[in-house]
């Protein structure tokens, strides 16, 4: 729950500021879910992030085509993968530059850190239960041990 909360708020972030730039990952909520998904799975993280940062038309990452897509954007039937058309003219500022690198390490960083937590999360609720249910057993063995201990005694054996 707490990665879709993530995925959401950096996909709201993306949605703005890539929408244009890049329909192909950032058309909509859904697309931008599972792009960030794809991101934080280290899945190709760095071509996404270049193409925000030079420029679909600069580096296409297999994505942009003239030819296989119209300049709207409507899918055009080929032998082809299907690709996004990049009617993009001029390279990003500085500024959006380094907005660029920030959102996409900051979310690689926090999903990373988030996961990896997760994950230790759920290794030690699962020590912990082995622990009790060792704990259990223990306690269960010495009381056996007790109880023949007390029942050798009743009846005059050495324990």
């Amino acid at each position: 729950l707490l990665m879709l909360l993530v995925f959401y708020m950096y996909g709201l972030a993306g949605l703005e500021m890539f929408s244009e730039t890049d329909p192909f990952h950032f058309a909509n909520l859904s697309l931008a879910m599972l792009t960030l998904f794809r991101s934080s799975t280290l899945e190709d993280w760095t071509d996404v992030m270049y193409t925000h940062y030079f420029g679909c038309d600069l580096f296409s990452a297999q994505y942009y085509s003239a030819e296989s897509y119209t300049p709207v954007n409507e899918m055009v039937q080929s032998s082809r993968p299907r690709l996004f058309w990049c009617e993009r003219g001029e390279e990003p500022e500085m500024g959006m530059k380094m907005l660029v690198i920030f959102y996409h390490v900051s979310l690689i960083t926090f999903s990373a850190m988030l996961l990896i937590s997760l994950f230790v999360g759920a290794v030690t609720l699962s020590m912990g239960e082995q622990m009790a249910s060792q704990k259990q057993l223990q306690e269960a063995e010495d009381q056996r041990i007790q109880d023949l201990k007390r029942e050798a005694l009743e009846q005059g054996r050495d324990p």
